[in-house]
């Protein structure tokens, strides 16, 4: 059960409670705790002193969904009131480095590391760490860490809603939530699908789903591995219709990624495993799309062969063993060539041929290149194909063709969730073709809402559509999304708490192996996304911005702290903040723990908690083996934060502000444009609301539909899974 709660808490912000007694007291003093912690909870009434019986681990994860259970001590113990002279430090910590260097016997403490710190020359009380290589020491940092859990914390000032709920009903909504999950027709991150799999087969052994059900390849291949492991073998035949979702289901397996995006190292099969796979891919036939997914995958596959000894199985499995072995051989041609090669000779009748035998309908790149080929003609030709392609790519391609009308340049992300910045060129279609294509993509996607949805199925029903709802993207890319304490698409636009004066963004790490340092920067712009400034390790103040020192090692746990007290940063005419994180040295963010985030504080001083759990607005975890992250950039004038969530692989060490400012500077300014072109909740709940018969109202409380981004709501970023399983 402790599993089960921990995944309900995790992703449906549930409190599981059994009935019995309940004691004022008591409940008065976990509700009280919870406050304290930056929690609200929907139906106190529901309290119950069962749930104290694991009190301690609750606690524990509660705190690591807003931040961390660890106290966060800063290079400058007092920051941000005492942070010392930047020149003048910088003086004494060469002197202090050459004394040490040189060996001369000066009166001192000796840090664990050896290095002597002169009395004469740093008051370690105002350091968390040896001032001199600024690099954590342990005496340094339990001493600060006893005053941090000493200090003061602040009201919370968005407190994150929870919900109590009854044991019993605890296992309906774990399916509730792996059904939307799996009917949902985007990618969600490795850590849902780890989730989703420790559910199947823990708590939900007869779950049962219809291969119609589910559209999105990737999540078929986590259902796949559950009728695997419970046997289910004519059901698993219905759900492997390609070699490629036997490919991803043992990738699955073997703990890949199921998305292909990554190599992979399968483990030796079992006989029984061995005849299955090949019983699978047998029943498949030798068609041109089995032998396309076999040519895609060629490396893989080879790999799979030298577990699977296809030869000892030719009589009973012929199709399969020959199609291997041809692979083997290279007989097959990718038929992506013979496309390519139709588009190089013109031939549009070749080009309609080949883009008619791809499974999955077309994707943007070919439809935009076939109908700058063959124009209109082709443009209706092709429309079949369109058509058969899910919703949510039908809306992507419609959002991109009209974004290609004006960019120059746009912001495109990777598998493994690299950020890059590509050309395009407007002129590529002709406008007159793309509002051709523009307005038959429209029609198309109202037929395909109509005919999954049914045009009368909200007929007659009043719907409530919160205007800043166009401010919330929907999360198309979940895959190369990292976890965070609130669920955005990128482009989103959040406003920043009311009350507080001071924004203070924050990164924390603690490595394992190797001595890491990362390094908290922010780059300023103007109104006109200007360069105007930056704050980081080597500028700790920039006017009302300040830095809280830099870290160079994290055994315990390094923080890292910037303040940008917002006011005077606008005064200064300081439109946005653009908040990164720089991997300077040592080990990739998925290597270690790593988070980053930002809180909005109204008393900024020693008195209070440099990090309060209570006041964070936002936490992200930070992954992959990028260079640096830029996980957010703040309008200060709209006071609101742009979920941006982008990281940028390539070197791994030297990474810092002044050698990437171009490059951020041209992100900042395609992110500022994502909410113009990506759907947002807002389109999408007006398609449903116009296609499915329903009639809007302003006033929320006589409709039957809710869209709004409060938990009370039948549709919102409260709960993406449930929008992109029903919408999408």
């Amino acid at each position: 059960m402790s599993v089960l709660r921990r995944i309900l808490l995790k992703r449906r912000r549930v409190l599981l409670v059994a009935p019995g007694p309940k004691t004022r007291e008591s409940r008065l003093i976990f509700l009280a705790h919870l406050f304290r912690l930056g929690y609200v909870v929907e139906n106190p009434e529901l309290y119950s002193d069962s749930i104290l019986e694991s009190y301690s681990e609750l606690m524990e994860d509660l705190e690591s969904l807003r931040g961390s259970k660890d106290t966060f001590v800063p290079l400058y113990a007092d920051f941000p009131d005492q942070v010392p002279e930047p020149g003048d430090y910088l003086l004494k910590r060469v002197l202090g480095y050459v004394l040490y260097r040189s060996q001369w016997e000066v009166p001192g403490v000796e840090l664990e590391s050896g290095m002597v710190v002169p009395e004469w020359l740093f008051e370690l009380e105002s350091f968390g760490a040896d001032p001199i290589s600024q690099e954590q020491d342990w005496n340094q940092f339990f001493r600060h860490k006893i005053r941090q859990i000493a200090r003061w914390s602040e009201k919370p000032q968005k407190p994150t809603n929870l919900r109590f709920l009854l044991e019993e009903r605890a296992l309906e909504e774990a399916a509730e939530w792996v059904r939307w999950c799996l009917t949902s027709s985007s990618s969600f991150p490795r850590d849902y699908c780890d989730d989703i799999s420790t559910l199947l087969e823990a708590y939900l052994g007869e779950f049962e789903l219809k291969p119609e059900e589910i559209s999105f390849r990737e999540h078929r291949a986590l259902y796949s591995a559950h009728l695997w492991q419970t046997g289910r073998w004519d059901k698993l035949l219905q759900f492997c219709q390609y070699p490629t979702d036997v490919l991803r289901l043992l990738v699955h397996l073997a703990g890949g990624d199921v998305s292909l995006a990554t190599p992979v190292k399968f483990p030796p099969l079992k006989k029984e495993q061995r005849r299955r796979v090949l019983w699978l891919l047998d029943s498949m036939g030798e068609g041109p799309v089995v032998q396309d997914q076999l040519v895609k995958y060629r490396g893989l596959w080879l790999a799979l062969e030298r577990s699977l000894h296809s030869g000892s199985w030719k009589k009973l499995f012929p199709t399969a063993h020959r199609l291997l072995r041809r692979l083997q051989k290279g007989d097959f041609r990718p038929r992506f060539s013979d496309l390519e090669r139709a588009f190089s000779h013109q031939d549009q009748e070749a080009v309609l041929s080949e883009l008619s035998t791809l499974p999955g309908g077309v994707s943007l790149r070919r439809f935009c290149q076939a109908i700058s080929l063959g124009g209109e003609d082709l443009l209706r030709k092709l429309l079949p194909r369109i058509e058969e392609a899910q919703l949510k790519d039908q809306l992507v391609l419609l959002q991109v063709l009209r974004r290609d009308a004006e960019a120059t340049e746009a912001l495109v992300l990777t598998k493994r969730g690299s950020s890059q910045i590509i050309e395009r060129d407007p002129s590529r279609l002709n406008p007159v073709l793309r509002a051709v294509a523009v307005e038959e993509l429209q029609r198309t996607v109202e037929g395909t809402v109509e005919r999954r949805f049914g045009r009368d199925s909200w007929g007659g029903r009043k719907v409530f559509i919160d205007p800043s709802l166009a401010n919330w993207t929907v999360p198309l890319a979940l895959r190369s999304s990292s976890e965070s304490l609130t669920v955005m698409g990128r482009g989103t636009r959040v406003p920043l708490a009311d009350n507080g004066s001071t924004l203070r963004m924050f990164v924390y790490w603690k490595q394992r192996f190797l001595r890491t340092d990362l390094d908290l920067s922010v780059i300023s712009f103007d109104e006109n996304l200007h360069c105007t400034g930056q704050v980081s390790w080597t500028n700790l103040v920039e006017g009302e911005m300040v830095h809280s020192g830099d870290l160079q090692s994290a055994p315990f746990g390094a923080a890292e702290f910037i303040d940008a007290r917002l006011e005077g940063v606008k005064i200064a005419e300081k439109r946005y903040l653009a908040m990164l994180v720089y991997r300077y040295c040592g080990e990739a963010f998925s290597n270690m723990e790593a988070l980053c985030g930002w809180m909005m504080r109204d008393k900024p001083d020693r008195s209070y908690k440099t990090f309060d759990i209570a006041t964070v607005e936002q936490k992200l975890l930070l992954g992959g083996e990028a260079r640096y992250a830029l996980p957010v950039l703040f309008d200060l004038k709209e006071r609101e934060a742009i979920w941006l969530d982008l990281r940028v692989y390539g070197t791994v060490s030297g990474n810092a502000v002044e050698n990437s400012w171009q490059n951020i500077e041209r992100m900042v300014k395609l992110g500022l444009e994502m909410p113009r072109w990506k759907l947002t909740l807002h389109q999408l709940a007006l398609l449903h609301t116009r296609v499915r018969g329903a009639r809007q109202t302003q006033e929320r409380h006589s409709a039957d539909i809710v869209f709004s981004s409060d938990s009370e709501a039948d549709y919102g970023p409260a709960d993406w899974t449930k929008v992109l399983s029903q919408l999408l």
